[in-house]
């Protein structure tokens, strides 16, 4: 075992590790269904090629793996048929507007034309600028100024205080007359995407889908911050399986390195946020 732990392998409990990931020895098809449960899998929903990476990079590592994710993630036809057009970048937040913290700055928007489901026919996309996390919610494109308050308010509210800055483009019956704000605009385009893949053939099913939806993307790592909204916000990323394995780092922090761990991690995404706003 000499040369393998010069190579930065160990073993524990019988388990090759990587750096506190799961070594996997060469097995064309075993590395297959890793990285496929890290792409097609209902609580990934088909993300691209960095995000893929990353999902497959917290549990396991083998060599040229992240050559082998976009090999895998290139060739996949479902990705090619619901594919979006990247053109229309976020708008780079202003320097004095970049939160400190979580769900003090949010942006709200609509999906419109959805097929009718419960007098719901539209789906609210409210996203915090600080996590990126997204909150979803089936309504009707009809909303009235109290209707939106009371979704803001046992939706973001209740869970997370009072926002300081509520960011939309859909009008006067939400806060008033607000600047456009692309970012949300891109996390619509990877919701429909997902939509588009999970949903039933008739379309009558796409509310049942939004809490999957809100789970798979809120567990990707976010180009901005390079962490996952789940980290941000709770300081760990979520067991996505019940036998998903136990990186050999893996330990619950006392409450004080707890408390330290999250005060670093908001201090880096304040950071990444400012550099991202560049």
């Amino acid at each position: 075992m000499s040369l393998e732990h010069e190579r930065g392998i160990t073993e524990k409990d019988g388990i090759l590790y990587y750096d506190g990931r799961i070594y996997v020895p060469r097995h064309l098809a075993l590395w297959g269904d890793i990285i496929s449960q890290s792409h097609d899998h209902i609580t990934a929903g088909y993300p691209g090629i960095a995000k893929t990476q990353e999902l497959v990079l917290r549990e396991y590592w083998w060599p040229k793996m992240k050559k082998d994710v976009e090999t895998y993630v290139a060739g996949c036809e479902t990705c090619q048929r619901t594919k979006t057009s990247n053109q229309a970048k976020s708008a780079p937040l202003h320097p004095n507007t970049i939160p400190t913290e979580p769900w003090t700055h949010i942006s709200v928007d609509m999906i419109t034309g959805l097929p009718d489901l419960n007098r719901h026919d539209t789906l609210l996309v409210i996203v915090d600028h600080f996590s990126k996390a997204i909150i979803l919610m089936p309504c009707n494109v009809e909303l009235s100024t109290e209707e939106w308050a009371r979704i803001l308010r046992d939706h973001v509210y209740a869970r997370h205080g009072m926002p300081q800055v509520v960011i939309s483009d859909r009008g006067p019956q939400f806060v008033s007359a607000f600047m456009k704000e692309l970012q949300t605009e891109r996390v619509n385009q990877e919701v429909e995407k997902y939509l588009c893949i999970f949903i039933n053939h008739q379309q009558t099913d796409w509310a049942d889908w939004l809490p999957l939806a809100e789970f798979t993307f809120n567990n990707r790592a976010h180009s901005a911050t390079g962490r996952s909204p789940f980290m941000i916000l709770y300081g760990r990323n979520p067991r996505v399986m019940p036998d998903s394995p136990r990186t050999a780092n893996a330990k619950v922090p006392a409450a004080s390195d707890f408390s330290k761990a999250m005060a670093k991690i908001h201090k880096e995404t304040e950071e990444a946020l400012e550099e991202a706003a560049g």
